[in-house]
This record gives C-alpha cells, sequence and structure tokens, in this order.
C-alpha cells in the first residue's frame, strides 16, 4: 500500500479541521509510478508527502500531476521519478486553528480564485490532512447563509410581516416585506395609554445585515420608550442613539406619530428642530 491515509482527529469548534477534504500521503522517495497505480483519475485530492515520522516534505497538488500528465511524453518522465521530484512547497497550518483565522492569512489567494491546497499539522507538525481554498470558501458561503437564516427570523419577530390591529375607532393594518429578506425596513404600532396609539414608519439606509442591526437598534428603543413624552423629547432621544451609535454613517428617515382616540388628534413629529445634526439624519414628509 504505497498512498496512505490518516486518521481524521476529533475536533469540536469553527476550527479548521472540521472541514478538511483530504487525509492522504505517502513517504518521501516513494515512486511515481507506484502512486500513479494506485491513484484513480480524475485527480481531485492534494497527496501531502512526509518522512517517516511523519514530519511534512511536501505536497504533491492535482492540478500539477495532470498538468505534467499532459505533457508529451509526459507520463513516461514521472514514472522514473520519485515524489519529491514532482512535490511542492507547502503552507501549513495548525489542525485546531480557527477557521476565520485561516482565511484571514489566505484571503490573497481567495481574492485571486486560486484552487490553492494547505496542509494542517498537529502540534509536533505531523500531517493530519489537507485543505482546499474551494473548501473554505463553501465553510464561508454556509456559514453567511446560516446568519441570514438567523437574521431573518430574527427580523420576523421584530418587524412581522403583516400586522393587523383593530379597535372602534382605530384600524391600522401594517406590511412589510423585505426586497432581501433582511433590510432597513420598520414599523411599530402600540396603544401605549388606553385609546392613545403611538406608530411609526420607517427606512433605513442601506440593505442587508447593516440596516437590519439597526432595526434591532430600533425595536429595542420603541420596546422600552415612554410614548406619554412631548415627541421633541422622545424623538430626541432616539435620534441621539442612533447618531451615537452608528456616527453618521448610517441614517434613517421615518414618520412618528400619536393618535387620540377620544380628540380625534393627530400628532406627528419631524424630529426636533434646534439640532442641525437631526435635521441632516432624519427628514419627514408633512
Amino acid at each position: 500500500m504505497i498512498l496512505l491515509e490518516a486518521k481524521p482527529a476529533p475536533i469540536a469548534g469553527e476550527r479548521i479541521g472540521k472541514i478538511a477534504s483530504s487525509y492522504q500521503y505517502v513517504y518521501t522517495g516513494t515512486s511515481v509510478c507506484d502512486l500513479l497505480a494506485e491513484l484513480g483519475e480524475p485527480y481531485k485530492n492534494a497527496i501531502a508527502v512526509v518522512d517517516r515520522n511523519g514530519a511534512i516534505c511536501g505536497s504533491i497538488f492535482p492540478q500539477d500531476l495532470v498538468k505534467l500528465l499532459g505533457k508529451p511524453f509526459g507520463r513516461d518522465l514521472l514514472l522514473r521519478q520519485p515524489v519529491d521530484a514532482i512535490m511542492r512547497e507547502a503552507v501549513t497550518f495548525r489542525y485546531d486553528a480557527y477557521i476565520q483565522e485561516v482565511r484571514e492569512r489566505i484571503s490573497g489567494d481567495l481574492e485571486k480564485g486560486e484552487d490553492a491546497h494547505y496542509i494542517l499539522v498537529d502540534k509536533a507538525g505531523r500531517f493530519c490532512a489537507h485543505v482546499g481554498s474551494q473548501d473554505i470558501l463553501l465553510q464561508a458561503f454556509n456559514a453567511h447563509r446560516r446568519e441570514l437564516e438567523t437574521a431573518m427570523a430574527i427580523q420576523n419577530r421584530l418587524v412581522p410581516p403583516c400586522r393587523s390591529v383593530q379597535g372602534d375607532r382605530v384600524s391600522i393594518i401594517c406590511s412589510a416585506v423585505m426586497a432581501q429578506g433582511i433590510g432597513g425596513d420598520y414599523y411599530h404600532v402600540t396603544e401605549y395609554s388606553p385609546g392613545k396609539w403611538f406608530f411609526c414608519l420607517c427606512d433605513i439606509s442601506g440593505k442587508g445585515i447593516s440596516a437590519a442591526i439597526i432595526t434591532a437598534v430600533l425595536a429595542g428603543f420603541m420596546h422600552n420608550a415612554d410614548f406619554s413624552l412631548p415627541f421633541e423629547v422622545l424623538i430626541g432621544e432616539l435620534n441621539h442613539i442612533i447618531l451615537n451609535t452608528f456616527t453618521l454613517e448610517k441614517y434613517l428617515t421615518g414618520f412618528f406619530a400619536r393618535f387620540t382616540v377620544d380628540t380625534g388628534e393627530l400628532e406627528y413629529c419631524d424630529m426636533p428642530q434646534h439640532d442641525d445634526i437631526s435635521l441632516l439624519l432624519f427628514h419627514f414628509a408633512r
């Protein structure tokens, strides 16, 4: 048996070893002829070359085998060589390194779209596995998809797709459908005192997770707000939170109103006029 396979080591958490795709290795000095006899085409996985103690000598990349075998007399030339002649110096990472840490260190390869392979080793430097750039990209994609799904579930609880409020003299129907699943649309309706209603409709700049973060900040504010305060105080507090948290990198526009059932009066606000920053951050149609 020329082509050997390392046993996957147990590992927990977001560690690079969890997404390893190949555990194959051969010993230095092995004949390429013997290796090819055991390898089945197509050549997909990298193969580590190690010494008798398991220390890394290099790596054989599948694209190198394909390129060499495609040359005239390539197979005849390879058959006469040891694996040491076709191996490359390999980049190594600890098997228990965090995936995010590895992804940052190889960001250049990922941006170039290179089909790169990396060797994972234990704390003694012995071969454990191979991981490819495609494995890392796939993991990043799946992690991002899970984050989006979680964000969508949370935002749907904060801003339900549809809500209807019916009273003797009040009828309010709300709906919000995010264009990308998550985003910066927000509404809030509450009867903060018998016969007294507060409602607002807001649109946050941008889309995606960054806008959803502001939505969460808005929802937290609305959950704890005292809606009986004067409007210039209530909206001023909200403006202060948005301004100090996002420092003009993000902003929102919106309409805030209070309705009193007994008098039929509607009071609405376009933020405190004495604050120039507020006027830059918020604009309301009258």
